[in-house]
């Protein structure tokens, strides 16, 4: 069904065109002329899609009413441009996935590091808590009485 308007379509152009070829310019007739070749190829996808048993045909590149066409080397600008910031997402993706890599590495070596910790200072803890719970209490050691010394007689 498509393909039947764009097929009145152009024969509207073709009719329009042909009814006062002596007063269109020059430029005129390049710019219809444009348009039926871009219909027409238009016409060849739809007709291609058709053929092929799509459901949905693609989108016509042209329309009756087309704009000026887009300046090349405009488009090759933006296109170069768009690739570069393709490039720099992509760089910039590729950081962030090694960022968050350290970052899950640093909190293993971090977890592991604690728990070394926390299991030493235990070790040390229950170390001198036997220690203490072992030695027994020292009693005091007796001072040995004071001896006396002979007396020694004195001559008078």
């Amino acid at each position: 069904m498509t393909s039947r308007l764009i097929v009145l379509a152009v024969a509207a152009v073709l009719l329009g065109t042909s009814a006062a070829p002596a007063l269109a310019q020059d430029n005129q007739i390049n710019a219809l002329a444009q348009q039926i070749q871009r219909l027409r190829d238009d016409l060849t996808l739809l007709q291609r899609d058709y053929y092929q048993g799509r459901t949905q045909p693609t989108p016509p590149t042209a329309t009756l009413n087309a704009g000026p066409a887009i300046n090349t080397q405009a488009a090759n600008q933006i296109d170069t441009r768009l690739a570069g910031l393709e490039d720099e997402l992509r760089a910039l993706v590729g950081n962030i996935e090694q960022i968050q890599r350290g970052l899950t590495e640093s909190r293993t070596r971090l977890d592991r590091l604690v728990g070394d910790v926390d299991f030493r200072l235990n070790q040390l803890e229950q170390r001198v808590g036997q220690t203490t719970a072992i030695t027994p209490q020292q009693a005091p050691v007796p001072t040995p009485a004071p001896t006396q010394a002979p007396a020694t007689a004195v001559a008078a």
